[in-house]
């Protein structure tokens, strides 16, 4: 799956892709906000640590619904925040809203 990566990328990349950041006593939570979310989508990063091996990004991945190739493209940047919606609305965790010009087509 490749090497461990650094915390601050991680929560750079959560925070910058639609993610709200939530301050726990020993964990930060980092959630994901859509209006059409069937289920909520959140990760969970201890405070104390510096970087996640390859057993927690494993983890966050599933978290995240995410496979392990494209979690390490959203924390190293070249899967962006619209293709995460994407993704999300392909796998049926986002429901997808048809546009005014869907509707008028039928």
């Amino acid at each position: 799956m490749g090497s461990p990566r650094k915390v601050k990328d991680i929560k750079a990349s959560l925070t910058t892709k639609g993610f709200t950041e939530s301050e726990g006593k020993n964990h930060t939570k980092y959630l994901y906000k859509n209006k059409n979310l069937k289920e909520p989508l959140f990760t969970i990063i201890s405070r104390g640590s510096k970087e996640y091996d390859i057993s927690l990004l494993d983890k966050m991945a599933n978290q995240l619904n995410l496979t392990n190739k494209q979690l390490l493209n959203f924390v190293d940047c070249p899967l962006t925040a619209e293709k995460y919606l994407s993704i999300q609305i392909e796998r049926g965790v986002i429901k997808k809203v048809k546009s005014k010009k869907d509707k008028t087509s039928n």
